[in-house]
């Protein structure tokens, strides 16, 4: 949602009715400018979208008569204008109910036609080189869905005038666009026809008898709302939003609860996420045989070409991501084993225990045979006693 002056304006998806993902841009060329806001939106190819705009009950028409509302994309007008009077402009303040632009008006040889809006690739012709002041000038345009609400006053005019031709928007994916632009000016898609009818043809003449101009009282002027739209990839090539590579880094504290069956799964969901990618290239390829003119089935199989090179370049940075995963991987075992080795518990060690000492001594001790040498000299001791005694006896 972008809003101005209680204006606002939304790019919303026609499948589910919900608002694209508005992200600001830092260098963004309206920056200062109070008429003109301006925002960045992802595109996704095949994405239908319709364009919503909100008056807001604090809006003031200073006396208007009523007010435009124009749409242009890539620089061509898909609806010159819808007039709004006061009373209808007055009744939807009063019940919120918004106005809704959901198709683009164009031009196919003498037929006029109506088309839902709907992101595309773009015709990118290898070899086409364009200047440096006109690829700028392109570059300005291209990738870019512009919004212009402003007052108008209602001049009734003297005599009804017959009301013009205009030109319609012809679809840009019709022309050819220098890769130059894809590679230094980040536009990655273009807006297509979606589906498409064919406009009421006009029955006779039509002439106007009011001339619709720009309210200049209270210092009034248009509101412009500018909604780039990139691929997510240009998108964060350009700084609008972060990269969001799959990182292999882990928060403290997690670490520790990371298991390898866990990284296996990672690697396992990432890989499984490349299958959708590469059905969807095969199952374009084959959309081209459904072709019955020759032309038709040509351009169908150069689109389809671009589409599958997109696909490629994402299957090779999905497998970039499993390959970093696969390393991670290797690394969180390498870890865990030599965490299981280091922390493992030594086997216990039996203490040495000193033989007990026998009370009896051993026949070649020394002590032993001290022993048995003062049981001998005692011996002889007693028996020269003896012998005294007894010669002492005989006297």
């Amino acid at each position: 949602m972008v809003t101005n002056e209680d204006i606002e304006v939304h790019i919303v998806s026609s499948s589910d009715d919900r608002d694209l993902v508005e992200y600001d841009n830092p260098k963004a060329i309206t920056s200062g400018d109070k008429t003109s806001k301006e925002k960045f939106i992802e595109a996704i190819t095949g994405l239908v979208y319709h364009i919503k705009v909100i008056v807001k009950p604090s809006f003031k028409l200073y006396g208007a008569d009523g007010i435009n509302i124009g749409f242009m994309i890539d620089g061509g007008v898909v609806r010159l204008r819808d007039y709004y009077t006061r009373d209808v402009v007055e009744e939807r303040q009063r019940t919120g109910l918004p106005f809704i632009n959901s198709s683009a008006s164009f031009q196919e040889g003498s037929i006029r036609r109506r088309a839902t809006y709907s992101f595309g690739s773009l015709n990118i012709d290898e070899d086409l080189e364009i200047e440096k002041e006109l690829l700028d000038q392109q570059a300005s345009q291209l990738g870019c869905i512009a919004v212009g609400v402003w007052r108008v006053t209602a001049e009734k005019l003297r005599v009804p005038v017959e009301r013009k031709n205009t030109s319609r928007y012809t679809p840009l994916t019709s022309t050819d666009t220098s890769k130059e632009m894809v590679k230094k000016k980040h536009i990655s898609h273009a807006m297509v026809p979606g589906e498409t009818t064919t406009a009421a043809p006009t029955k006779g003449p039509s002439f106007k008898t009011h001339e619709y101009c720009d309210y200049k009282k209270h210092n009034c002027h248009r509101l412009k709302f500018l909604f780039r739209y990139r691929s997510r990839m240009h998108l964060q090539l350009l700084g609008i939003i972060p990269q969001s590579p799959v990182s292999t880094s882990v928060e403290p504290g997690i670490r520790e609860t990371t298991t390898q069956d866990q990284t296996t799964s990672m690697i396992d969901t990432a890989q499984e996420s490349t299958q959708p990618i590469k059905a969807e290239a095969q199952e374009k390829t084959q959309l081209g045989q459904g072709f019955h003119s020759e032309q038709a089935e040509t351009e169908r199989i150069q689109l389809l070409e671009k589409e599958n090179r997109e696909l490629y370049e994402q299957v090779q940075r999905l497998n970039a991501n499993i390959s970093g995963l696969t390393t991670f991987k290797d690394q969180m075992t390498q870890n865990m084993t030599g965490s299981q080795t280091a922390t493992a518990p030594s086997p216990p060690i039996a203490p040495k225990t000193e033989p007990e000492a026998t009370s009896t001594p051993s026949a070649s001790s020394p002590r032993s045979v001290s022993i048995k040498r003062e049981r001998v000299s005692t011996a002889s001791n007693r028996s020269s006693k003896r012998s005294k005694v007894i010669d002492l006896t005989g006297d």
